[in-house]
């Protein structure tokens, strides 16, 4: 698979939230990585520390149904970043996947989209890892954080894989209908707002239960009043607590 670095420099010169331990040296700096896909060549954005020239382990960002549009994901990934690991921005939903959800119109129509892309959306998945794993500055170890819909590509990327070393997922888990059977998970944090009607509460809790059955390392987050797709809202201290306990499970599992 070929891969072609391409330089974007872009210095952000503050993260939000209370700061990580290696977060005042950081130098987060973000760059482009074009990747041959499935569905063509992929522009993959990521940012690193650029004062760390240690090998350093990866994490994937998935996102939820209108893609990269948010900045918290740009502030996640720096907040990766500053923890000690290069965090990638996966597109992999293509701007077809874009458009075709954005004009599905319900839920049922936007399920019966998913339906039919799933398995492209893991194979996508499962290549940008491995194609960015071959670069010689990363350990060999590979996180991967998904929400809502990406939490559910991510799940059904990391089950029974053993490319996959930490899962963090936001309001979502696997996709509705799933029935390839689940004999391993890497550890997994689950991060949820307990107020989510597109994914309750109760679900996150069955979820935790099966992955505890696994015999694997699983914990649940919960936040009170908290809405779906909370974590994006970056001026809420709920969300900067969020993305401090997905950064530490990353930190904390990757280095290993």
């Amino acid at each position: 698979m070929r891969v072609i670095l391409t330089t974007l420099l872009l210095f952000t010169t503050s993260l939000f939230g209370p700061a990580l331990p290696a977060e005042a040296a950081s130098q987060p700096h973000w760059s482009t990585t074009t990747i041959d896909g499935p569905d063509g060549a992929m522009a993959v954005e990521s940012v690193t520390d650029a004062s760390d020239k240690g090998s350093r382990p990866l994490v994937l960002l998935l996102s939820g149904t209108k893609g990269f549009f948010k900045p918290a994901y740009r502030t996640m990934a720096e907040r990766f970043a500053a923890a000690g690991m290069d965090a990638y921005l996966v597109p992999y939903l293509s701007a077809r996947d874009l458009h075709e959800i954005a004009r599905a119109g319900s839920a049922p129509a936007r399920i019966r989209y998913y339906a039919t892309r799933q398995a492209r959306w893991i194979e996508t998945v499962r290549k940008i890892a491995t194609a960015l794993n071959a670069d010689p500055h990363h350990n060999g170890k590979i996180g991967v954080f998904g929400l809502s819909l990406g939490a559910q590509v991510a799940s059904a990327v990391s089950a029974n894989n053993q490319q996959f070393s930490a899962v963090v997922l936001v309001d979502g888990g696997f996709p509705e209908g799933y029935r390839t059977p689940v004999t391993s998970m890497p550890p997994l944090q689950l991060i949820w707002g307990e107020a989510d009607r597109a994914f309750p509460i109760s679900g996150a809790k069955r979820l935790e239960t099966q992955m505890k059955q696994l015999g694997g390392p699983v914990t649940l987050t919960t936040y009170p009043g908290m809405s779906h797709g909370f974590i994006l809202a970056q001026d809420r201290p709920e969300a900067i607590k969020a993305w401090s306990v997905a950064a530490h499970f990353f930190q904390t599992s990757l280095s290993r």
